[in-house]
């Protein structure tokens, strides 16, 4: 996200890398629904850096097959570069077969679009041998970037009201009391 004054942009990989503003980012949420996240100790130059590594990236095409490869992108992949052209090492990959949870989605696009993927077509693989390739491939999900110990969450929506949003603080992480 980077904050300008005509109004913030997201960074996002849609069909590719593209700049959307934040409004018309938001209004594509879950019932409306979002949480804002900051990675902690980030000088101001890094910030500025991982913006820039992203901005980088437009105009590259969605990696719909979640390959690992920088020629396209999907969207935690987007992130985990635009941090690590800074020294930030964020999320963390693990095998498709291991996160059954975002599975759903990415198994619902594959059965559809499965006969595009050029690297089951180079191997000459079925429709199942494509998809057991792909689970043992490892990717970085959207849920191993937030909950990174490093990230705090500075906002949440719980609800839009009449094409609007408000944010509220989200709880603050405290530290435990001592121990007596």
């Amino acid at each position: 996200v980077e904050a300008r004054p005509e109004g913030a942009v997201v960074i996002e990989a849609a069909d590719k890398v593209v700049e959307t503003p934040m409004r018309s980012f938001l209004s594509r949420s879950e019932d409306g629904a979002f949480a804002v996240y900051r990675m902690n100790g980030l000088t101001p130059e890094q910030g500025k850096g991982v913006v820039a590594a992203a901005r980088r990236q437009i105009g590259k095409p969605n990696d719909f097959f979640l390959r690992k490869s920088w020629d396209q992108l999907y969207s935690s992949e987007l992130v985990r570069l635009a941090f690590s052209d800074v020294g930030v090492e964020v999320g963390r990959p693990r095998k498709m077969s291991s996160v059954a949870s975002d599975l759903g989605i990415v198994r619902s696009y594959y059965m559809r679009e499965w006969s595009t993927n050029e690297d089951c077509h180079k191997r000459n693989l079925t429709q199942e041998q494509c998809w057991a390739v792909l689970t043992k491939q490892e990717v970085v999900t959207p849920s191993s970037i937030v909950n990174d110990n490093r990230m705090t969450k500075i906002f949440e929506v719980a609800k839009v009201e009449k094409k609007s949003f408000t944010l509220s603080r989200a709880n603050e992480k405290k530290d435990a009391a001592p121990a007596p």
